[in-house]
């Protein structure tokens, strides 16, 4: 079958908490041609440690230092180092 690529961009910021489950609900998906990108936008809280889990499971990842005023600069850094057909993105306290 013949499969879209799709890129998927989690912005987080100090989700700690919650980021894990929101990466797992979209690996367990098992696309097989997902580009998933996590940009940590600065958090301060645990955020690294959990995505980093994770890390061999990303197309791409990066912790962002400084400070931002909401997602979106995250959001496009993201989509910056993807190519999927189709793109999107899910807030790091969402679940798919």
């Amino acid at each position: 079958m013949n499969y879209p690529s799709i890129s998927l961009v989690t912005p987080c910021y100090n989700h700690a908490d919650f980021v894990g489950d929101t990466i797992e609900s979209v690996i367990v998906q098992g696309y097989p041609k997902l580009e998933y990108i996590v940009i940590n936008d600065g958090s301060m809280d645990e955020s690294e440690a959990v995505i980093t889990r994770y890390a061999d499971q990303l197309y791409h990842w990066e912790t962002w230092t400084g400070y931002r005023p909401g997602p979106a600069a995250a959001i496009n850094r993201g989509f910056s180092f993807s190519s999927g057909e189709i793109m999107g993105w899910l807030n790091s306290d969402d679940l798919l």
